[in-house]
C-alpha cells in the first residue's frame, strides 16, 4: 500500500497574543499565559512516498530518490487550558509527493532524468502543546492526529542530454474512472509530533521556528467497487 511514510517540515511561526485574555503584563513566565491566541506558519517540508513493492537496493549507482520539498502554510488558534498545555487546530495547505532523479554519463554524452510528483492537501491538524517559557523565550513540544484532504497533483519530467532540455508536465486526474479496480484514496489521516521554540517580541507577539513530523496512516489507493 503507498503511503506518505514520512512528513518532516521546518516552518516560521508568528503567533499574535491579542485573543481573548490577553494581556501582555500577565503571567509572562508561563507557557500558554494568553488563554487565545492566533498564528500563522509558513515553511517548507520533506516528503517521501512509501511502496512496498520498491526498495532502495534496486536502484543502481546512477539513480537516487531523494525526500521531495514542498511548501507549507496556513493559519491556527491556540486555546490554553493552563500554564504548561493547550490545544490548537490548524488549517493548512501542504504540499507532499516523490522525487527520482538519475544522471548517467556514457563517453562525451552527458544525461539526466529527474520525476517529481506534487500532491496538494488541505490538511487540518488538531495538536496537544506542551511546553514552558519565561518572559523572553519559550519552548514547546506538540502531539496530534491530523487529517488531510488531497485537492491536486502534478507530475513533471525533465529531461537532459548534453545541454538540451526537454520539460513534460502533466495534470494527474485524480477522479474515479469506470471500471477502475483502484482510484486514488483522497482523505489522509496522520499523526504529527514537533518540538519548537519562540522569541517574544515586545509588541505581545511571538516568532518562533518548529521542526515537525508526519507519519502517514491511510493507502494513497483505495479498491473500488468495480474491483472483484
Amino acid at each position: 500500500m503507498k503511503k506518505i511514510d514520512l512528513l518532516l517540515t521546518c516552518t516560521l511561526v508568528l503567533l499574535c497574543l491579542f485573543g481573548q485574555g490577553a494581556n501582555p503584563n500577565k503571567d509572562k513566565d508561563n507557557f500558554g499565559d494568553k488563554k487565545t491566541t492566533f498564528l500563522f506558519r509558513f515553511g517548507t517540508n520533506f516528503a517521501r512516498i512509501h511502496d512496498p513493492e520498491f526498495s532502495k537496493t534496486d536502484l543502481d549507482e546512477y539513480e537516487h530518490y531523494p525526500l521531495k520539498p514542498g511548501v507549507m502554510t496556513g493559519i491556527g488558534v491556540n486555546f490554553a487550558f493552563n500554564k504548561y498545555v493547550s490545544l490548537q487546530p490548524e488549517l493548512l495547505f501542504v504540499q507532499k509527493g516523490d522525487k527520482f532523479t538519475k544522471k548517467q554519463r556514457d563517453g562525451g554524452d552527458k544525461a539526466s532524468y529527474k520525476e517529481t510528483v506534487t500532491n496538494n492537501y488541505l490538511e487540518l491538524p488538531i495538536l496537544v502543546n506542551g511546553g514552558y517559557s519565561n518572559s523572553k523565550f519559550e519552548a514547546f513540544g506538540s502531539f496530534g492526529p491530523s487529517i488531510g484532504f488531497w485537492m491536486s497533483s502534478m507530475e513533471k519530467e525533465v529531461a537532459k542530454l548534453n545541454g538540451e532540455r526537454d520539460v513534460n508536465k502533466e495534470k494527474i486526474d485524480l477522479r474515479k474512472k469506470e471500471g477502475d479496480y483502484y482510484t486514488e484514496n483522497r482523505i489522509d489521516v496522520g499523526i504529527n509530533m514537533g518540538v519548537g521554540a519562540g522569541y517574544k517580541l515586545n509588541n505581545g507577539m511571538v516568532i518562533g521556528m518548529e521542526l515537525r513530523g508526519n507519519i502517514g496512516l491511510t493507502g494513497l489507493e483505495r479498491r473500488t467497487k468495480d474491483a472483484h
